[in-house]
C-alpha cells in the first residue's frame, strides 16, 4: 500500500444517455486528470432518481468496476511421494528445472523472469503454496501485467515416483478495462526453438496463417520490421507492432501486438484467433519447431450500462476513482432519461363518413405505454390493398476448413504390451 501521495482526482467527461432504451442508459467517463501518484484500479459508480444520490433512496444503485489480476494454479498431484523436477514456460522463455518442493518465493522469482516482471530483485508476481495430498498447489497472482493472460505451460517430463501429474489451471481471468472505451490489445509470440537437449542452429523459413490468409515465407532470422511487413501484407491485418528477441543461432521470438484488423470500424482487434504456422521449411524438422503462444487476450472497447431503469424517470449518476490511498473526489453529476418506443394505440377503428363517398372516419385510443416520453403526435397511413412483405436474402460463404489430425502412439521396450489408458 502506498504511504505517500494523494487519493485520485474526480473522473472527467462524465456523460449519461448517449445511447439509451426504455430500461438502459449508457454511461461514459474518463480518467482523473491526477491519479494522486498511484494507479487508479477501481471506479465506484452511483445512480439514483434523486440528486442526493443517497443509499437510503428507493432507486439508488451502486456498482464497482475494478482491475482484476490474473490468477492461475500450478497443481502437482501424486499418489504417494514423488520426486524430480519440472519446468515452466510462458512464450519462448523457460525456467531452469524446478524441484517438486520449490518454495513460493522461488516460483515468484522464476515466473516473474518469464513474464518480464522481475527487476532489481523485485517481483510483481505473488505465489502461495499449500499441501495438495502428496504434492503441492501453488497459487499465482500476476500483479504486474493487466489483462487476460495466457496460461503458464508446464513440462513434468522429469517427475518420477508416485504417479505424478502436474498441470496449470486458470482460476480468475484477468481484466484491465475499467474506463468506457478502453480496450486491451491482443498479444501473441511467434518463436523458434528445438526439443529439449538440442542446441544446434536453426535455419530456414516458415509461413504464418491468419484467418485463412498466408504470409510470404519468413526467415527464422527476420527482423521485427520484416515480420511486421509480412503480417501487414495480409488482407486481414491492418496494423501490428512487433518486438524481436534474439537468442542466437536462429533461436528468435517475435512479440506481436495486434492494433487494428482490416474491415473494423473501431480501434483494437479484440479477442482474435491465434496465428497458425501454415508450413515450415527449417533445418532438422524432427526437432526444430515454430510455435505461437497467446500472451494476452485482446478485448473490445469497454461499455458500461446502467440497467433496469424505469422509463420516464430522470436518473442522476456520478463516478468516484480509487487508488492505493483510497477513494477520491466524486465527479460532477450527469443526468438522463431512459425512454423507448411507444406502444401502438390499443384500439383503432375506421368507418365510412356519412354523406361522403370519398372519406373515412378513423378513431383510436390513447397510447397506454409511451416508452417514458410524452407522445406528441400520431402518424396516420392508409392504403387500398393489402401490404406485401419485403423479402431479402442474405448469402454467406466461406472456404473449406482444415481437418485436424492427431496421432496417438504406444511403445514398449519389450514385446507383449498389455493394459489400457
Amino acid at each position: 500500500t502506498a504511504n505517500t501521495g494523494l487519493p485520485p482526482g474526480p473522473p472527467t467527461s462524465i456523460f449519461m444517455g448517449q445511447y439509451y432504451s426504455s430500461s438502459d442508459l449508457l454511461l461514459s467517463y474518463r480518467e482523473p486528470l491526477s491519479d494522486g501518484g498511484a494507479d487508479v484500479t477501481r471506479y465506484k459508480i452511483e445512480w439514483d432518481t434523486s440528486t442526493s444520490l443517497a443509499p437510503s433512496s428507493a432507486n439508488y444503485g451502486m456498482d464497482e468496476v475494478s482491475v482484476q489480476f490474473e490468477e492461475q494454479d500450478l497443481i502437482l498431484s501424486c499418489q504417494n511421494s514423488c520426486y524430480g523436477t519440472f519446468t515452466l514456460s510462458w512464450g519462448e522463455k523457460v525456467t531452469p528445472p524446478l524441484s517438486v518442493d520449490s518454495t513460493a518465493s522461488i516460483l515468484e522469482v522464476e515466473i516473474a523472469k518469464l513474464t518480464g516482471l522481475y527487476e532489481k530483485g523485485l517481483s510483481s508476481v505473488r505465489v502461495t503454496r499449500k499441501a495438495y495430498g502428496y504434492g503441492h498447489k501453488w497459487s499465482i497472482t500476476f500483479n504486474g501485467i493487466r489483462g487476460n493472460l495466457g496460461e503458464l505451460q508446464v513440462d513434468g517430463h522429469f517427475l518420477y515416483g508416485g504417479y505424478p501429474a502436474i498441470s496449470v489451471e486458470e482460476v480468475v481471468s484477468g481484466s484491465a478495462d475499467i474506463v468506457p472505451g478502453s480496450y486491451t490489445n491482443e498479444v501473441q509470440t511467434v518463436y523458434t526453438h528445438k526439443e529439449r537437449g538440442y542446441t544446434t542452429p536453426i535455419t530456414g523459413t516458415f509461413v504464418l496463417r491468419f484467418e485463412d490468409k498466408d504470409t510470404s515465407p519468413i526467415d527464422v532470422s527476420a527482423s521485427s520490421e520484416e515480420m511486421k511487413m509480412a503480417l501487414e501484407s495480409l488482407q486481414t491485418i491492418h496494423t501490428v507492432n512487433v518486438e524481436k528477441r534474439e537468442y542466437g543461432s536462429g533461436w528468435n521470438a517475435w512479440v506481436i501486438t495486434f492494433t487494428h484488423l482490416v474491415e473494423e470500424n473501431i480501434q483494437g482487434a479484440g479477442d482474435i484467433g491465434i496465428l497458425k504456422v501454415s508450413s515450415a521449411s527449417i533445418s532438422e524438422p524432427a526437432v526444430s519447431k515454430v510455435t505461437v503462444f497467446e500472451n494476452v487476450k485482446g478485448t473490445r472497447p469497454m461499455v458500461y450500462k446502467i440497467k433496469h431503469c424505469s422509463p420516464g424517470l430522470t436518473y442522476f449518476s456520478r463516478v468516484v476513482a480509487f487508488n492505493a490511498l483510497g477513494y477520491g473526489v466524486a465527479s460532477s453529476v450527469a443526468m438522463a432519461n431512459p425512454r423507448g418506443q411507444a406502444d401502438p394505440p390499443p384500439s383503432v377503428s375506421a368507418s365510412a363518413a356519412q354523406d361522403s363517398g370519398t372519406s373515412l372516419h378513423v378513431d383510436w385510443t390513447k397510447v397506454v405505454n409511451d416508452g417514458g416520453n410524452e407522445v406528441k403526435g400520431y402518424k396516420v397511413e392508409w392504403f387500398s390493398s393489402q401490404n406485401i412483405p419485403e423479402i431479402q436474402k442474405i448469402t454467406t460463404s466461406a472456404t473449406d476448413g482444415i481437418s485436424e489430425i492427431q496421432v496417438v502412439r504406444t511403445s514398449a521396450d519389450l514385446n507383449g504390451i498389455t493394459g489400457f489408458f
